[in-house]
């Protein structure tokens, strides 16, 4: 089964419309977040050439698990060294941009994880951790690309650019 999977079945149960909040809404770690960038096409360069010189990242996703009082259920990844130096190394490249040196991303903060549900009540995260739960096998995933994503107050997401990672 796979990441989609579960947003599926969690709306089809209507438990949780994550998935559809967002048009196009893909499965993802958050690497970081960038927030008022001076100057866009330096950041999108240097991100650029950052990517053309990483591999993808074989991940296992094993672990069912929600920040605390957040109304989110999460797929959380088992940490490997080479997930914590790529994220460490897109930090290093990009510290220049990085106007939140206290935000949850940095690497001393970054608690890796792919969102399956939020803003959930208290009934609907136990229904549906319950739900995950009872059909999780641990998922096999690949990191094949970084995006840079804007999003608007509105919550309205666009995709600014996205890099490949070496196969």
């Amino acid at each position: 089964m796979e990441v989609r999977h579960f947003w599926r079945e969690l709306e089809d149960a209507k438990i949780s419309n994550y998935a559809s909040r967002v048009s196009n809404r893909c499965p993802h770690l958050t690497l970081g977040s960038y927030n008022h960038l001076t100057d866009r096409a330096d950041f999108i360069q240097r991100l650029h050439d950052f990517c053309q010189g990483q591999s993808a990242i074989v991940l296992t996703l094993p672990l069912l698990s929600s920040f605390a009082q957040s109304g989110a259920l999460l797929l959380t990844p088992q940490v490997n060294r080479e997930l914590l130096n790529f994220h460490q190394d897109l930090h290093a490249t990009l510290a220049q941009f990085d106007s939140d040196r206290v935000s949850f991303y940095q690497p001393q903060s970054w608690i890796p994880h792919v969102t399956l549900a939020n803003y959930l009540t208290a009934r609907d995260l136990m229904a549906a951790f319950g739900y995950c739960e009872k059909r999780l096998d641990p998922l096999r995933g690949r990191i094949t690309g970084v995006s840079l994503l804007e999003i608007f107050e509105d919550k309205q997401v666009v995709k600014v650019c996205e890099f490949d990672l070496k196969a």
